[in-house]
C-alpha cells in the first residue's frame, strides 16, 4: 500500500467491520443527500477507470465509499467499493475479511435498488476474492453470470470483461486451448469494434500467449505486426487462423 496514514485507516476500517455484522451493513438505510450520493458515484466511476489505468488508488478511493456508507447510508456505489476493498484485502492477505466483504456486496446487487453494477461486482469478487474458496466451475458459471447481466442493463465494459476472466479461468482449470485461442481471437475483435481499447490489450496479450503455447516462439516470428491489424474487424482478411 505504501502510504502510512492509509495503512492505519485500512487497520481502522478493518477494526469497524470486523466489530459489524453483516445484518447490519445489509439492514443500513439509503443514503438520502443527493452531494453524498453524487460524491459515492464519481468515486465509483474513478475505480472502475483506476482498475485498468492504476490499481494501486483502489485502496484509498474504495476505503473512501465505505467510509461514506457507513456514515451516510447505502447507495449504488456502495456494492462496488465493498467488492474493491474486498480485493484490496485479498491482495495484503486478509482472506478472512475479504471473503466477508465479497459476499456483502453480491448479496447487495441482489437487491433491485443496487443491482446497477452487478456485473462489475460480479468480475471483482469472482476474480480477486473468490479464488480463495471456490472451485474454477464454478468461477466460470458466475462471470458468465455477470456477462449475461451486463448484457440486460448495458455495461457492456462489465460484460466483456466477465467472458474474458470466465476463458482465462478456463485456461487455468486445463481446458482445451484451441477451442480457448479461438474464443480469445473473436471476443478481441469484438472490444476493437467496440474502441475498447484497454480490454482489447489485456485479451489480446492472453491470445497471443495461447498461440506461442500452441504453434511455439516460430508464432511470433510470423505475427510480429502491430494488433490493429491481428486483430481484424468483420470484414476484413484475418491473418489468424482459428
Amino acid at each position: 500500500l505504501g502510504d502510512p496514514q492509509l495503512i492505519l485507516r485500512i487497520v481502522a476500517m478493518n477494526g469497524v467491520i470486523r466489530n459489524t455484522t453483516d445484518e447490519t451493513i445489509l439492514s443500513i438505510k439509503a443514503a438520502h443527500t443527493k452531494r453524498v450520493v453524487m460524491v459515492m458515484k464519481l468515486y465509483i466511476m474513478l475505480i472502475r477507470i483506476l482498475h485498468f489505468v492504476e490499481p494501486s488508488l483502489l485502496a484509498s478511493t474504495s476505503h473512501r465509499v465505505i467510509e461514506l456508507t457507513l456514515s451516510h447510508g447505502l447507495c449504488f456505489a456502495s456494492p462496488v467499493a465493498f467488492a474493491v476493498y474486498g480485493q484490496v484485502l485479498s491482495s495484503i492477505e486478509n482472506y478472512e475479511l475479504a471473503v466477508r466483504l465479497g459476499g456483502i456486496a453480491l448479496k447487495l446487487v441482489e437487491k433491485s435498488e443496487f443491482s446497477l453494477f452487478k456485473s462489475g461486482v460480479f468480475s471483482g469478487v469472482y476474480q480477486y476474492v473468490f479464488w480463495i474458496n471456490t472451485p474454477f466451475q464454478m468461477i466460470v458459471d458466475s462471470h458468465l453470470i455477470g456477462h449475461r447481466v451486463g448484457q440486460q442493463c448495458g455495461d457492456v465494459i462489465s460484460s466483456t470483461l466477465n467472458l474474458g476472466l470466465s476463458l482465462g479461468t478456463k485456461y487455468v482449470a486445463g481446458h482445451c486451448l484451441d477451442n480457448l485461442r479461438g474464443k480469445y481471437q473473436t471476443i478481441a475483435v469484438k472490444l476493437r469494434s467496440q474502441k475498447i481499447e484497454l480490454s482489447f490489450s489485456h485479451l489480446a496479450y492472453a491470445h497471443s500467449q495461447i498461440c506461442v503455447l500452441i504453434e511455439g516462439l516460430e508464432w511470433l516470428d510470423q505475427h510480429s505486426c502491430k494488433w490493429e491489424a491481428m486483430y481484424n474487424l468483420p470484414g476484413e482478411k484475418s491473418i489468424i487462423a482459428n
